[in-house]
């Protein structure tokens, strides 16, 4: 890789007993180096790129692994929300058993109040009828007896 031109390529040719590398853009000197340091430096640089190409074009089972933990992942997330709804459901569920087992509460006490004032007023009214009774029974005994008329 030339200093100067990151971009460009190099080129490499056979020189003497090492190894002359140019750029291909700039046409000038970029090393000139001994055969075996270039042919370490070649593997290493090799290395470095299969690596590279590793990391960018990773195997089908990395796919496949990264994919089945986003899936797990955006599933506990939706188990979250589902888990929410279920608790909003739950405790609307519970206010509304709890609000009908009032109603029906107040229903059955209403049910036991009402025939208990009927029964109460029913019952002052038999003993006015009473009063009235035996208030008509004295005034008879007090009333004189209806004269018989004479005859002559």
């Amino acid at each position: 890789m030339c200093p100067k031109h990151p971009a460009a390529k190099a080129r490499f040719a056979n020189f003497g007993t090492g190894v002359i590398v140019t750029c291909d853009s700039g046409n000038h000197l970029v090393r000139l180096c001994e055969r075996e340091q270039f042919e370490a430096e070649r593997a290493e640089a090799q290395l470095v790129s299969q690596t590279m190409k590793d990391i960018n074009q990773p195997s089908p089972l990395r796919l496949l692994s990264v994919w089945l933990l986003c899936i797990l992942g955006s599933l506990s997330s939706w188990y979250g929300v589902i888990r929410l709804g279920v608790w909003i459901f739950s405790e609307v569920c519970m206010w509304s058993f709890a609000l009908l087992g009032g109603c029906i509460i107040l229903i059955a006490l209403l049910a036991a109040y009402v025939p208990t004032i009927y029964i109460r007023k029913t019952n002052k009214i038999l003993t006015a009828l009473e009063q009235i009774a035996a208030n008509t029974q004295q005034s008879r005994e007090h009333i004189p007896a209806p004269r018989q008329a004479r005859t002559a």
